[in-house]
Parts: C-alpha cells; sequence; structure tokens
C-alpha cells in the first residue's frame, strides 16, 4: 500500500473519529460535567482570572483546578463561541494521529493504522466528558511518550521539555505521569537496562517538574489532606457504586475486545526492547491506579484503553514477521485485510452503539426545567443529586454538592443528606436537611426517579411545607416553604 493511499485511510479515520464526537456534543445533552468547563470558562472572559472561590457549589467553597485547557477555551470562544465544542472534539480525534506516530516506530505504516482505530473509537470515550481537561491532557500524555524515544532531534526535545510544563497546568493527570516516570525507572532497573545521557537528564527534569508544579497548585488540598489529596476527596460510596456499576462485560465493551487481545499481547512483547518499555509503565501505572481507585474509572479506562491501542503496534509487527516465515505467507495480504475487518467489527461499531446510546445523567428536559426556572430564581439553592450539581451553578444558582469533591466541605455527609432526601419517608427529616443547607427548592425528574427507585416524592403531599412550582415533560420542582 502505497504512503499516499495510507494517509487518506488515515485522515478518514481521523474524520470518522471526529464525526462520532461531534454527534455526541451537538446533537446529544451535554454530559453533566461539562458545565463546570462552561462556567469557568465564563469567568475566564468576565474576570480574566481563574476561578479561585466558588459561593454557588457547596454554598461557598475554595476551588483548586488547573486552569490551562479553560483559558485555551475562553481564547477560542473569543473567536466563535462554537470552538468551546470544535476544539475538544479535535483533541480527541487526534489520539488517532498520535497513535499512529507511535505505532510507526514499531511497525509498518500500512499495520500503524490499526492502532490508529483502536485509538480513535475507543468505546470508553464516547461516554466521557468531552468539554474536560482531561480530552487536552490525553493527548499530552500520549506526546510525551512518543517524543521521549525521539530527544536526539532538538525539535522533540524541545516538545517534551515544554509538554512536561504544559501537563500540570491543564489537569490532575500529571499525577499519573509522575508514577509513570517512576514505574519505568524501577522497570529499566529489574530489566536491567540503564537510563542514560540526555534521556535520564529529560525523565529527571520532567519528573521534578511536575511534581513541583503539581503540589504548588494543589497546595491547600495537601496541607488540608496529606498524601491522600491524591484521592481527591471522592466521597468512597460513590467511589463504590461508581466501580460496581463497570461489571466484567461492561469494561470488555468500554475498552474493545480487540484493542484488549492486541494491546495484551502487545505487552508482553513490550519488554524485548527498550523504546517500548515506557508504554508498559504506562499499562501497569494504569492498572494500578485503576486497582487502588485512585483515578476515576473511565478517566483510567481511557488511558489503558489507548495504551493497549499503542501496544499492539508490538503484537502486529511480531505477527507479521511471523506469518513471512510460515506457509500462510502467500495468503498474507488477505490475513491483513479480514484484521482490518474483525478490528473495524470489534471498535467503530461499539463505539457507534456508545454513541446513539449515550445520555447525560442532566436530560435535556431537566435543563430545559433549570435553566426556565432559574430566569426568575437566581442565587436560590437546589438540591438535587451531586450530579446535577454543575448545571445548578452553570444556570446561576447554589447546589448542594456537585462532583467537585477536592477542597468541599464535608462532600460524604451532603451527598449522604441528599440520598436521605429522595429515599426518606419521614417529612421531618427532609426538613431537617433543608434547613441545614438553606434549601430553597428540591427537583424531582427521570433519572432521579430509576437511581432512587422511586415514583414520586412522598413528602411533597403535605402543602404547608411543599408546594409544586414547576411541572411539564417529567420534571418537578417543589418549593420548600419557609415558615416549614
Amino acid at each position: 500500500m502505497e504512503n499516499k493511499h495510507i494517509y487518506i485511510l488515515l485522515a478518514v479515520i481521523f474524520i470518522l473519529s471526529c464525526i462520532f464526537n461531534s454527534f455526541i456534543l451537538f446533537s446529544k445533552p451535554l454530559n453533566e460535567d461539562a458545565y463546570f468547563s462552561l462556567r469557568y470558562v465564563e469567568n475566564i472572559k468576565e474576570n480574566f482570572l481563574p476561578l479561585f472561590n466558588d459561593d454557588l457549589s457547596y454554598g461557598g467553597r475554595a476551588i483548586e483546578e488547573p486552569f490551562l485547557f479553560y483559558y485555551l477555551l475562553a481564547l477560542f470562544s473569543l473567536i466563535h463561541i462554537s470552538l468551546i465544542k470544535i476544539i475538544p472534539i479535535l483533541l480527541a480525534s487526534s489520539l488517532v494521529l498520535i497513535t499512529f506516530l507511535i505505532s510507526i516506530n514499531f511497525t509498518s505504516k500500512r499495520l500503524s493504522l490499526i492502532p490508529a482505530i483502536f485509538a480513535g473509537f475507543v468505546p470508553a470515550m464516547f461516554g466521557m466528558n468531552l468539554i474536560s481537561s482531561t480530552i487536552l491532557a490525553f493527548p499530552i500524555l500520549f506526546l510525551l511518550l512518543y517524543s521521549l524515544n525521539k530527544l536526539e532531534n532538538p525539535l522533540f526535545l524541545y516538545l517534551f521539555l515544554i509538554l512536561s510544563f504544559i501537563l500540570p497546568l491543564v489537569s490532575f493527570l500529571s499525577i499519573f505521569y509522575i508514577f509513570a516516570i517512576l514505574i519505568y525507572i524501577l522497570i529499566m532497573g529489574i530489566e536491567k537496562k540503564r537510563i542514560m545521557g540526555l534521556e535520564k537528564e529529560a525523565l529527571i527534569f520532567s519528573l521534578f517538574v511536575n511534581i513541583f508544579i503539581t503540589l504548588f497548585l494543589f497546595r491547600n488540598s495537601l496541607l488540608a489532606y496529606g498524601p491522600a489529596f491524591i484521592l481527591q476527596n471522592v466521597p468512597l460510596a460513590i467511589l463504590a457504586d461508581f466501580f460496581k456499576e463497570f461489571t466484567l462485560i461492561k469494561t470488555l465493551g468500554s475498552i474493545g475486545i480487540a484493542t484488549l487481545v492486541f494491546g495484551a499481547s502487545g505487552f508482553i512483547f513490550s519488554f524485548r526492547e527498550k523504546n517500548s518499555l515506557f508504554l508498559s509503565s504506562f499499562l501497569i501505572t494504569s492498572l494500578i491506579f485503576l486497582w487502588l481507585k485512585l483515578v476515576p474509572f473511565e478517566n483510567g479506562l481511557i488511558i489503558f484503553s489507548l495504551t493497549l491501542a499503542s501496544l499492539s503496534a508490538l503484537s502486529l509487527k511480531n505477527f507479521n514477521s511471523y506469518i513471512k516465515q510460515t506457509k500462510f505467507s502467500k495468503y498474507k495480504e488477505k490475513i491483513i485485510v479480514w484484521i482490518f475487518i474483525i478490528v473495524i467489527l470489534l471498535s467503530v461499531v461499539p463505539s457507534a452503539f456508545a454513541v446513539i446510546t449515550f445520555q447525560s445523567k442532566v436530560s435535556k428536559e431537566t435543563f430545559v426545567a433549570l435553566k426556565f426556572f432559574s430566569e426568575e430564581n437566581k442565587d436560590k439553592v437546589i438540591l438535587a443529586p451531586y450530579e446535577y450539581g454543575h448545571a445548578i451553578t452553570y444556570l446561576g444558582n447554589k447546589n448542594v454538592a456537585d462532583s467537585l469533591f477536592l477542597l468541599a466541605p464535608l462532600p460524604e455527609k451532603r451527598v449522604k443528606d441528599i440520598d436521605l432526601v429522595y429515599i426518606s419517608q419521614s417529612e421531618s427529616l427532609v426538613l431537617e436537611v433543608s434547613k441545614r443547607y438553606l434549601v430553597d427548592f428540591i427537583i424531582f425528574d427521570k433519572y432521579i426517579s430509576e437511581k432512587y427507585e422511586i415514583q414520586k416524592l412522598p413528602f411533597v403531599e403535605d402543602k404547608k411545607c411543599f408546594s409544586k412550582v414547576y411541572d411539564k415533560n417529567e420534571v418537578e420542582i417543589y418549593r420548600v416553604k419557609p415558615a416549614c
């Protein structure tokens, strides 16, 4: 296959990945966490400063969040507001090109199209919040991995050094990168391979830059929680529920069976050559982070899948060499064609299903209700599941809790109190929680009904303390009367 045809196919894969991501961002309700990014961007455009304090979240709290991604979106949004969605689409699809570049270090350009397909169609990617700093962190992580093997070239050396500065300013995944470097050094020691010269200096520099900037950005969190700040103060109940949702079958579906098979084989071969050991360290680190619940399951699964995609180049290289030495060599072209067909069926098709079935916890009907309601009720406290928190603050009201738990006041208690309101049969308990958080309104919709397995809120029958102020498209909002 000529290089021209290869690049055309690569462009097709990239464009198709863009289309999948565009469908989610332009045709579906936004992921519930995307509203935090939108609000952060609006804050930068209005004040030119990061969002250090949030008066609407948790009734008022400090925020420590890497800010560079939000400045990037704010800058592009000045050109056109739709770029807030287009930039994340391009960033997510850029993983196709980056994985292709990583793969051609190990195998032919033609076979490198297969890892590119794996990277462009990770089913888990189509369920995450695309308008988030993480979507920029993924390309940076894998560009760091790619440039590490090309440090002799001054261009890639500067790229590696610049990205080392940028990563901790973009995402909390700098913690992942720090551990990946340490795991890489450990693997090199076990394999009795020495890190020499420029690579050693670049890695040490990158390691300390990421440690220093991360500790500086999260200094208050470090003082508040100690080393446990890595856990981001996520309530244990939420962690347990989130990891419980991912059964073996669902996890395999989120990774992709073909990606897992080819990537796992590549991981075994990766210990044969030095330039693939950093890939192995990424895979091992992602498994450790998932096992210890140090990273949101979805993010850890995506890093794991993308690393498997890159490692698949090694299994394809060895498979290609093996075929050449057997009697099947005369059927090599047909075998490769069938591999492409299988890869498309096991990667693109599940991803298409993930795109079609994508659902935000904050449905279109619920967001419309909150928006309509908020026009005349600004700065009111709305009690809702923590998943709704960012949508509530984005529209100008106060929440009881949201998904940004770091430095939040008593997030575990607040989440439990919210759950109590929806599952309790006791009106006095609901009123007690409402007084504790100065709640003005309580929302009820289809997602809440399914989450708590209830058909209605029993306590709202008391007209003395609760009155319905909104009822449309299966969304209800109730006022908590101040006299109660």
